[in-house]
């Protein structure tokens, strides 16, 4: 039960009461009362409408999945596309076991529980989600339950310290310039419409969604820059196009080198006439291809071909390393990458080779070596 006593402008105190649960259209019961000449008897009177209202309340406490169709219906107007969509299986997911609890039954056993029970899922069926799903998935529920608090829906959030398992290390599969070299001289020839994305992210670093939403405009052959102002997302099968990125350092511009600056022309040549205006476009499929067609398309060949199991955007790590491997400082690659921080670049992106591996072995031997030469 919540009171409130506030004194009015004219001396006088105003009286209200909430009651704790909500009424079986899922409000909440209110008494108040004003012009009250003392706090003393504002007082009183609120502990004798808070015992009337106590009474004559209904108890009825809203479910987790109630609960969690209030805030998605109030915050969905806030989410982007991708998380909107993103979410969906993980929302029908948690839901599978929430819905029905109520919310003032939720506490960390239970919560401890669907982490259990997630861990098992994924060890007897075999699930493909990673174990910082389970976390995520946990973010989700803990954000529900503080917005209902706030909402005064519940009380208090009973969830604390979770146990979680470790999350497995994971390593991007990443080409050499050598390999990558292959690899384009193979779709070009065999497999142009994702030739160009391809090309763009292993040369410049571009997210998916960047290279293929990157329109003719927005590419400076006079000056050989690419100015990254567009993203192409898919949200459930369906093409979406925003001008709006991930974060604002994604707002960039990119140098065209040499060897990707001749591809385009002949390229932008080839497609004289073509009623698109994204440069990923070809004659072959009339418009730039979607997202998930170049994410799977590669990833097919890749396997197929140069028997490597390897993901689209394991083409930006590459792209990273190649740079960090030539001695790229970690600013330039940051920004190339529009990371919103060099953190992310290093501890992610950066991953120590045996090529960096050889340049410092090489470092420090050819200094003994030259100390020991002359020590002879």
């Amino acid at each position: 039960m919540a009171i409130k006593i506030e004194q009015s402008k004219d001396g006088t105190y105003k009286v209200r009461v909430w009651a704790k649960c909500l009424d079986i259209f899922g409000k909440r019961k209110t008494a108040q009362q004003s012009k009250i000449k003392t706090f003393s008897a504002a007082k009183k009177l609120a502990q004798e409408l808070e015992a009337k209202l106590s009474e004559e309340e209904y108890e009825r406490v809203l479910t987790f999945g109630e609960l969690e169709k209030k805030y998605f219906d109030v915050r969905s107007a806030k989410m982007s596309p991708t998380t909107i969509g993103g979410g969906k299986s993980s929302r029908e997911r948690i839901l599978k076991f929430w819905a029905n609890i109520p919310v003032n039954k939720i506490n960390t056993k239970i919560a401890q529980e669907y982490v259990d029970f997630m861990l098992k899922s994924k060890k007897e069926n075999g699930e493909s989600y990673r174990n910082n799903t389970i976390k995520k998935d946990m973010h989700h529920i803990n954000a529900v339950i503080n917005w209902g608090v706030g909402r005064d829906y519940l009380e208090y959030n009973k969830i604390k310290r979770l146990d979680y398992p470790e999350e497995e290390a994971f390593e991007p599969t990443l080409l050499t310039a050598e390999k990558i070299g292959e690899v384009l001289a193979y779709l070009k020839r065999y497999c142009y419409n994702i030739y160009i994305p391809v090309l763009l992210y292993v040369t410049t670093g571009e997210r998916r969604g960047e290279g293929l939403g990157l329109k003719n405009e927005n590419v400076d052959m006079d000056n050989s820059i690419f100015k990254i102002r567009n993203n192409a997302l898919m949200v459930h099968g369906k093409l979406i196009e925003r001008d709006k990125l991930k974060s604002k350092s994604s707002k960039r511009n990119i140098a065209i080198s040499d060897f990707v600056r001749s591809e385009l022309e002949e390229h932008i040549k080839m497609n004289e006439g073509l009623d698109d205006d994204h440069i990923c476009a070809t004659i072959f499929l009339g418009r730039a291809p979607y997202p998930d067609y170049v994410s799977k398309k590669f990833k097919k060949i890749m396997k197929e071909v140069f028997n490597i199991d390897i993901r689209l955007h394991d083409l930006r790590h590459s792209f990273n390393q190649l740079a960090y491997e030539n001695d790229i400082d970690l600013t330039t690659r940051s920004k190339m990458l529009g990371h919103a921080s060099e953190e992310i670049t290093n501890e992610i992106y950066s991953h120590f080779s045996a090529t960096q591996s050889k340049k410092a072995v090489n470092i420090i031997s050819n200094k003994i070596t030259a100390g020991f030469g002359n020590a002879l």
